[in-house]
Formats: C-alpha cells, structure tokens, sequence
C-alpha cells in the first residue's frame, strides 16, 4: 500500500504499526522527502465485505459492498456455475 505525506505528496513509510481492533490497524508513518520529513500517523480499518470469508469470526459484522454491474453479472454466473 502506497501511502503519500499530507503535505509535499511524497512517499512515506511505515516505521510503525499497532491492530487497535479487530477492524482497525493504526500506523506511524515518516514522509521520504528529506526537505520535509513529516511523521504522521494513519487509520487502516475494515469497513465493508466485498466477498464473503470462508472462516467468518463470530465477533465481526461487516456490511456487504453494494456490487456493481459488472460485479452482479459475475456473482450470478458463480452461483449458477454451483
């Protein structure tokens, strides 16, 4: 995952990481640009299923994406395949 500093839009990396919950992941992130050198810190968190797990944790309610057109078209064809 590229993740560019708020300020100049350079890259930064991750010096850091914490698993917050079970959703979310909270990072310490250091901008590359020697010139501007920004720490900062970022929020990665599950929000929505896209395809459905094969191991669901009993403790995690996550709302399915709405699918697209195309998307549709495939889920459909899968369920038929089945």
């Amino acid at each position: 995952m590229k993740v560019l500093c708020p300020h100049c839009s350079s890259p930064s990396i991750i010096r850091s990481s914490e698993q917050v919950t079970r959703l979310a992941r909270e990072a310490k992130l250091i901008c590359q640009n020697p010139d501007c050198g920004h720490t900062f810190k970022v929020m990665i968190e599950a929000y929505l299923t896209i395809s459905q797990p094969r191991c669901p944790h009993p403790d995690v309610e996550l709302p399915e994406a709405p699918l697209t057109a195309g998307e549709g078209v495939q889920a459909s064809q899968r369920r038929e395949a089945t």
